[in-house]
């Protein structure tokens, strides 16, 4: 499946009420997070990108950083 059919079909999950997607990868001590939430057909946060080394922050990533569409 592709990304774009990933999102579509959550988005469309979220009609019924909220979905949230959320990933990590890591191998080796190395990777990242990733977070999306859909409600009522729309992306209310996200995508979220958080990848090795990676500071805290108080504020989600620019959305240059995030790599669009969570897959």
């Amino acid at each position: 499946m592709s990304a774009g059919a990933s999102v579509e079909r959550l988005a469309g999950w979220s009609a019924c009420g909220p979905v949230a997607f959320v990933d990590a990868e890591y191998f080796g001590g190395n990777g990242f997070q990733r977070a999306q939430v859909w409600d009522a057909g729309r992306g209310v946060l996200g995508p979220l990108v958080r990848e090795e080394g990676d500071r805290c922050r108080t504020s989600p990533p620019s959305p240059s950083r995030s790599g669009g569409s969570v897959s």
